[in-house]
């Protein structure tokens, strides 16, 4: 898959990340270069996609998604897409 596309630079938000398709397609946009907020309702679990993210040379943040707001992981203060993208978390 590495002559697929190019997503160098880019963020990439997949929500259900941290299992099954969600957590596959986060770790083949991660080969291809883009940096990962996986997210999902389960902390423990995001942590562990992000974890094997950032052991295959890849970048990743976390962030557990709860029914009424978004809980930003404490290793990061960005509070938009912007401000992710350009965070000091990479």
């Amino acid at each position: 898959m590495a002559d697929m596309f190019d997503l160098t630079e880019r963020v990439a938000l997949v929500t259900g990340a941290s299992r099954g398709i969600g957590e596959a397609i986060a770790k083949a946009y991660a080969q291809q270069g883009a940096r990962i907020v996986v997210s999902s309702r389960k902390q423990e679990a995001c942590q562990k996609v992000a974890q094997e993210i950032v052991a295959a040379g890849g970048e990743a943040v976390h962030w557990l998604v709860t029914s009424a707001t978004w809980t930003r992981s404490p290793d990061c203060s960005a509070k938009s897409s912007d401000a992710l993208a350009a965070s000091t978390c990479w």
